[in-house]
């Protein structure tokens, strides 16, 4: 029965169905919800760059700096799809940059990760300005 609710969810999560997880959510739906590979509904909005429907799950309380099986994070996800708007949502919202996108520390991964985008490793850069490069 949860799988079925989870493939559901997800599936309005991919077509970007905001008005049917706001109902979902209002009606006391779980925002922390995971499938058998321990995503959550926020991991797959940030992997789709479902921008509002974020929104929406972190005002009602989706877990930030939730991991996947693989210990992806929904930032770790929008960094890796290059999902600019999302990233900047989580990051406003206080997601750790402490986590290994592919595997690498993030300062390696912003000189030679598989993500071009200027933008996201400026955002990135940005938000770990002032941490110790060590943590990263």
């Amino acid at each position: 029965m949860i799988d079925e609710e989870v493939d559901r969810l997800y599936r309005l999560i991919d077509k970007g169905t905001n008005h049917v997880m706001e109902t979902y959510l209002k009606g006391g739906g779980n925002p922390n919800l995971r499938n058998r590979n321990g995503w959550t509904l926020l991991m797959v909005a940030a992997f789709k760059g479902r921008t509002e429907i974020a929104r929406r799950l972190l005002h009602y309380g989706a877990e930030i700096d939730a991991t996947n099986s693989v210990g992806e994070t929904a930032l770790a996800l929008a960094v890796n799809k290059g999902r600019v708007r999302v990233l900047t949502l989580l990051l406003a919202h206080g997601s750790s940059t402490k986590f290994r996108p592919l595997g690498m520390p993030l300062m390696n991964y912003l000189n030679h990760g598989q993500n071009k985008s200027e933008k996201v490793r400026n955002l990135l850069r940005e938000a770990i300005e002032g941490t110790s490069v060590d943590d990263h």
